[in-house]
């Protein structure tokens, strides 16, 4: 078992984007790990646990780890709160960084203008055929029935 205390810095406290970062964090790591606060201890890897304690800025939590990867866990949950919760994406393993500037703003609800255009779900607008162009479509004034 492997703990440290750290106090809670954000404006927001552990709530909303802060506690599902926290939440994706922990669930990067095989150990079991919780978070404690006064008399509670709670499951990191829980969204309704985390949520469940009502942490405020200035709370000093303990958060403790067991398993193959405890100290690792603990160590970067730690940074994670001491940061105030703003850089999940530099928390992270090797492969799990978001290196490009707009990737990051995307991630984070803040599209750059640029990036916002005819692209809907993946496919540039000009490769999106209208089915009444394949010649599927027939319109009921063109059927002879008698």
């Amino acid at each position: 078992m492997y703990s440290k205390k750290v106090v809670v810095i954000s404006e927001l406290g552990l709530y909303g984007r802060v506690a599902t970062s926290l939440i994706q964090i922990a669930n990067r790591y095989k150990s079991t790990i919780f978070v404690e606060y006064e008399d509670k201890k709670v499951n990191a890897k829980s969204l309704l646990g985390i949520l469940s304690l009502a942490l405020t800025k200035g709370c000093e939590i303990s958060i403790s780890a067991s398993g193959v990867d405890e100290k690792e866990a603990v160590d970067n949950l730690v940074l994670f709160i001491e940061s105030g919760g703003s850089s999940a994406d530099d928390i992270s393993h090797e492969n799990d960084v978001v290196k490009d500037d707009n990737a990051r703003d995307i991630l984070h609800g803040q599209p750059d203008s640029s990036s916002v255009g005819d692209v809907q779900n993946g496919t540039d607008t000009d490769d999106i055929q209208n089915e009444t162009d394949t010649g599927d479509v027939q319109d009921e004034a063109d059927t002879d029935d008698g």
